[in-house]
């Protein structure tokens, strides 16, 4: 094994990270390509899309210790809620066709491919994402701040994840 630091240069985040909210996928394990390609693409549509996973620590004392020590405990994922563009006029405008599939209530996994152009590279057999099972909440409106300008009209969804995700899933054909 080398002695030598690691130094790996990175990987570009911006514009590479693909977003699919899928409504059935039959093997979480093996998630196959037209299930993913069935998807409704959220990537340009959204403005962030920010999970993050806590685990808290458990003390452990017991009378023969001189010193407490400490265990894992579970594990909470959560998605920071989602902002995307709407047209309160026309809720079934296409230009915004994922308005309708992300309805409250809805239930469905979203996919999340990292490391690759999001408007350029498609999906593909042996590329990896990370899945996560959701459930949709409720909408807000963003409030309208007139001295921005050109800003477009947003709303704003509550995410809740509903299950353990599955990070580093290969997609299978």
């Amino acid at each position: 094994m080398s002695t030598s630091p690691f130094d790996p240069p990175g990987i570009d985040a911006a514009g590479n990270s693909k977003i699919v909210f899928v409504k059935a996928i039959a093997d979480l394990s093996a998630p196959k390509l037209a299930e993913i390609k069935a998807g409704t693409d959220l990537s340009c549509a959204l403005y962030s899309f920010e999970p993050s996973t806590e685990q808290s620590t458990v003390t452990r004392t017991k009378y023969c210790y001189k010193q407490a020590t400490e265990s894992l405990g579970r594990a909470t994922t959560k998605i920071e809620a989602v902002e995307y563009d709407y047209n309160p006029q026309n809720l079934t405008d296409a230009a915004y066709g994922y308005y309708s599939v992300l309805a409250p209530g809805t239930s469905g996994w979203i996919f999340d491919r990292r490391g690759l152009d999001a408007k350029t590279v498609d999906f593909a057999v042996d590329q990896i994402v990370d899945i996560y099972p959701v459930t949709l909440g409720a909408r807000s409106r963003v409030a309208v701040d007139s001295s921005a300008e050109g800003e477009k009209l947003r709303t704003r969804q509550a995410i809740a994840v509903s299950g353990e995700p599955l990070l580093d899933v290969k997609i299978v054909a």
